[in-house]
């Protein structure tokens, strides 16, 4: 890098486990930069609470580091900071600083103009200007897909598109388990209603009342905690779908070893989601080996790079049924297929090929 100045990368919106895809993306990054060896160009700024987080220590003990109280309000702390105006800024979560001159912001989605529900009018209004002002006042905007891009409607502004880094060493290889006429399938998600859980839930439940042997695990933030908006109502709904039913595992948000020990079991991996920016648990999956059955979303299909199996009307659990039964069916072609798609799919997303692609955007920002 031409430049002697910092990369100046703010993480004081990372709350550990509670910004899932987010967090993983940023965390993958940073060891891109590692494997590449250019850790010391950049500056990261961080919280008391990350700084601290077992989870986070290793990768920050590698950077230098700016520890900061965020305030009440992490992302305002962000857009109005006076701190290093003359460094390159690379802003991981759609936040442009108000003052910085030289700025790559990433946005991953545009989640808020579609699910207006999950946010208060305040929220909202913000989350509408930071776009906006983003995609004007940065030098460089990165979407994660060619869907967010499409779905941003620039009018003309130029957007870069850079994948989400995916971290293949997250989870172990995936080995099949024996299928001996009893399906375990597993979804790893917040619970968010978009998400689309219910409709799942309903499938494994329908598969069990015709005879047929079936699990669920279900691994990710519950209703109850998730960020950004008031879900009591849906969990409820959630809590109603669940009762009673002992062949279906909620387990909430987990520690990753405890992942990889319920995933081992199972026999395919579930993402019913109706809207993704990218979707890195179905990536990460098929990294891994695991065969995977999701959407019929375009978004989907773009950065499973088509390895997955989709579902073409998402929310009919009827649907889910038949294609779970027909993937079983034919369970050991499926595997061989999937073990195949790992390779394809961690080449593609390998951390510091996506890393070496941010710093070609800072080479030209410091040049």
């Amino acid at each position: 890098m031409k430049s002697e100045k910092k990369v100046v990368i703010s993480l004081l919106f990372v709350r550990p486990g509670k910004i899932g895809g987010v967090e993983h993306f940023c965390k993958n990054l940073l060891k891109g930069f590692i494997e590449l060896h250019v850790e010391n160009r950049f500056l990261l700024v961080v919280s008391p609470e990350l700084a601290q987080h077992e989870g986070w220590k290793t990768i920050l003990n590698t950077f230098e580091v700016d520890v900061r109280e965020p305030g009440v309000n992490a992302r305002l702390t962000e857009f109005l900071s006076l701190k290093n105006q003359s460094h390159i800024h690379l802003n991981l979560n759609y936040i442009t600083p108000l003052f910085a001159r030289r700025n790559i912001t990433v946005i991953h989605d545009a989640l808020f103009k579609h699910f207006k529900g999950y946010f208060s009018t305040g929220k909202y209004v913000w989350l509408l200007s930071m776009q906006r002002f983003t995609m004007k006042k940065a030098r460089t905007v990165v979407c994660i897909s060619e869907a967010v891009k499409e779905d941003l409607a620039s009018a003309g502004r130029e957007i870069e598109v850079i994948y989400n880094p995916i971290d293949a060493s997250r989870f172990e290889p995936w080995q099949a388990p024996a299928y001996n006429n009893k399906i375990r399938v597993a979804c790893l998600a917040a619970n968010y209603p978009h998400k689309n859980l219910e409709t799942i839930i309903t499938a494994v439940a329908y598969l069990q009342s015709k005879g047929v042997d079936a699990e669920l695990e279900l691994i990710g933030q519950k209703p109850g905690e998730l960020v950004g908006g008031n879900f009591s109502e849906y969990g409820q709904r959630i809590a109603d779908l669940l009762a009673e039913k002992s062949y279906i595992f909620a387990s909430g948000y987990l520690p990753e070893k405890q992942i990889v020990e319920k995933l081992r079991s199972c026999h395919l991996f579930l993402f019913p989601s109706l809207f993704e920016g990218f979707g890195m648990p179905p990536v990460e999956m098929l990294a891994s080996g695991m065969p995977v059955l999701a959407s019929d979303l375009p978004v989907l299909k773009e950065v499973t790079r088509r390895h997955a199996h989709y579902v073409s009307e998402p929310k009919n659990p009827n649907v889910w049924v038949s294609e779970i039964l027909n993937i079983m069916a034919n369970y050991e072609a499926t595997c061989l297929k999937s073990a195949e798609a790992a390779a394809d799919i961690q080449k593609a997303y390998h951390c510091a090929h996506i890393a070496n692609q941010y710093l070609g955007l800072i080479e030209k920002l410091s040049g």
